[in-house]
């Protein structure tokens, strides 16, 4: 994650696959170069080999649809929360078509870009490691009226655009 000039990056949520118990690892700099490490052990199975679902036609069926929920009062020049929802299945490569046997072809996300009134929110740079159908939460700062922006690209070069109009903007 790249944060911009919109961003509140006191918060960040979103799920990741682990395929097996592990110390998870966070790394954040800040604008001036200082390094902060957060360490967690997670117990977690099979989550890179999972099938994103029964059908592999019904995972991509909706694929680039977004949905944004705010998770607190909107009001200009102050934090507030947003949930980002993308459809994407984010095939890695790993899961088994449990009939066939074939593995299912890669197909992820590898970039979000989300914007307000034109400004950075934040980037992200993925890979095979965000979740089916990732959920993102994140703050931002609105300084003016305006809509938030988001662009998705995936491994197939598919992008996905969606514009949110919030309250008050």
């Amino acid at each position: 994650f790249v944060f911009g000039p919109q961003a509140d990056p006191r918060s960040l949520k979103l799920r990741v696959r682990v395929d097996q118990y592990t110390n998870m690892h966070a790394v954040a700099e800040t604008a001036d170069g200082q390094l902060y490490v957060a360490t967690r052990f997670v117990k977690a199975a099979g989550g890179c080999s999972a099938p994103a679902g029964p059908d592999d036609a019904a995972a991509l069926r909706d694929v680039g649809r977004m949905k944004l929920h705010l998770l607190g009062e909107f009001a200009t020049g102050k934090p507030v929360q947003a949930q980002l929802m993308v459809r994407h299945p984010n095939f890695n490569g790993m899961q088994m078509d449990q009939i066939t046997r074939y593995y299912t072809r890669a197909r992820f996300i590898r970039t979000i870009d989300a914007t307000y009134a034109g400004r950075a929110i934040f980037h992200l740079d993925s890979d095979i490691s965000l979740s089916t159908d990732p959920v993102i939460t994140f703050g931002f700062v609105p300084q003016a009226k305006g809509r938030m922006q988001v662009v998705v690209r995936d491994s197939d070069n598919a992008t996905f655009d969606h514009s949110f109009d919030l309250p008050g903007s």
